[in-house]
Parts: structure tokens; sequence; C-alpha cells
């Protein structure tokens, strides 16, 4: 799949670099795809790998991945493209303690299919998983869901369909409880899991 990632900081760089080393094409984005730093990360990730401006990654890829926090810089992004159409979004951000659900806004940005995944589990588990059989939570459209399942799996993770993108702020509060967790001496090697009797 070609899998164009709005961000290149560790959410976008572990999940890109994990897709490329299965094969994917990944384009990662920045205001200097020619910085050092975004060659480096093209470099890690092999040679299924580049980096482009806003524009040009979401024109490589069919899904798109946000991996951008939110403030100027992500709405400044998405600002830059005005036609969505043909492209299946994917968003991971978090957004604590303003209101609102995060998931809920980029699918009303963007007007295309829409899945929340990747918001309830740190980075370093992204790329290289410690866990056997842990689950992502993910909601949004069904061909959308359909779409990034083989990306999920590739991962090492079992995806658990949770709903539409109405149930984003679910997953969002799991985001929250998994960083209490992590911040109450937890660290970062925690992860969730659905049991099924």
């Amino acid at each position: 799949m070609k899998i164009g990632i709005l961000g290149a900081g560790k959410v976008g760089g572990a999940l890109g670099r994990a897709w490329a080393k299965h094969g994917h094409e990944v384009m990662f984005s920045s205001r200097d795809p020619q910085s050092e730093r975004m060659q480096d990360l093209v470099t890690s990730a092999g040679e299924t790998a580049q980096a482009g401006t806003v524009q040009e990654t979401v024109a490589f890829g069919d899904l798109i991945v946000i991996a951008i926090p939110w403030g100027g810089a992500l709405e400044d992004a998405m600002s830059q493209i005005d036609d969505w159409s043909g492209k299946i979004v994917m968003d991971t951000t978090n957004r604590f303690g303003s209101g609102g659900s995060p998931g809920k806004e980029i699918k009303a940005m963007v007007g295309v299919p829409t899945v929340k995944a990747f918001n309830t589990i740190g980075f370093e588990q992204m790329e290289n998983p410690v866990f056997d059989n842990t689950t992502m939570t993910v909601c949004g459209d069904d061909d959308a869901k359909t779409a990034i399942a083989p990306l999920v799996a590739d991962l090492g993770f079992d995806m658990v369909d949770a709903g539409s993108i109405d149930n984003a702020h679910l997953l969002e509060a799991m985001a929250q409880l998994w960083v209490y967790l992590m911040r109450s001496g937890d660290g970062h090697k925690i992860a969730w899991q659905l049991l099924k009797a």
C-alpha cells in the first residue's frame, strides 16, 4: 500500500519505519523534505521510503496517516489540502483537556472514509512491540477499517472493531488512561488486550 504520513515525529516515524519494513511504500511529510533529519528518517526506514511536502505526501498516498500534534502545525498542514477525494484517512492524534473529539473533527475536515487507530499505545510499541496478541482498538468507516486491517496485522496487533467514528472519544479516553498509567509508574511497556471467553 502507498502510505502518506503527515508528521515525521515519534508516532509518524515509528509507523512509517515499521510499515516500510513490511514492504509498503511510505512518504513522510515535512516543511523541508531534504533536511538532514528527514533524510536520516528515510534512510532508517529503508528503500521503500521517501520524504515530500504535505501536498506531495497527500498526492502520493492511498492511505493518509495524520500524526501531527494538535496545534498550529496540524491546522496549517490540513489547510494546504483542498481535495481529499479518493483517500482513506487514519487519525492517530490525541488532544487532552480541550473538549471535543479529534477523530470526529478530522473526519469533518476531510470528508472521506476515516478511521481512528494507533492512538492508545506508546510509539515505542508500534515499531518494536514487546507483547504478544496486543489489542489495537479501531473505529471509523467500514471501508477504512477494512483497508487498514492488514496494516494493523503487519505490526502484530489484533484489531478490535469499536464501531463508527462517533466512538472516537472512547479511544481518546483510553489514551488518557494509558498516559495516566504510564506516568504512574508503569512506564511505556504497557498495552491493551481484549480477552474473550
